[in-house]
């Protein structure tokens, strides 16, 4: 039990660095194969995510996971990732309540995702495409 703990705070320090790293504009804008495999990886070590973990492409230039467990806290992740795995915005179960940030180029779409996580495509216009790459449940 203390190894999780330990293990959530640090991806926890970690994703709050790489926050602060989002302020820059994406040139490359396609998702690629070794990005989506990175993200696969990370799912499979995922250890709270025995309801939901699923990873989607959106117009193969984004990856969305969506992530959800039966756990006290850390229940849930919704993480939007660019090319190159750049984590572009994420909401989150934490002990401390909602975690979330957004860059601001994504901000408007990855709120109305994690308003319609129960739609087809998302609630996303029909011109963009939502496809299911990789799900574990």
């Amino acid at each position: 039990m203390k190894v999780r703990k330990y293990f959530m705070m640090i991806t926890f320090f970690l994703l709050s660095i790489t926050s602060v790293m989002l302020s820059g504009n994406t040139v490359e804008r396609r998702v690629s194969k070794s990005d989506v495999e990175k993200i696969k990886k990370m799912m499979a070590k995922e250890l709270c995510a025995d309801k939901i973990n699923r990873l989607y492409a959106i117009n193969n230039s984004y990856c969305l996971w969506i992530r959800e467990g039966k756990c006290s806290d850390n229940s849930y992740s919704y993480s939007l990732y660019g090319p190159k795995t750049k984590l572009l915005c994420y909401q989150r179960d934490s002990i401390m309540g909602v975690d979330k940030n957004c860059n601001k180029e994504t901000e408007k779409m990855f709120a109305t995702i994690i308003r319609n996580l129960q739609k087809e495509n998302l609630g996303l216009e029909q011109s963009i495409k939502v496809k299911i790459l990789h799900s574990l449940k």
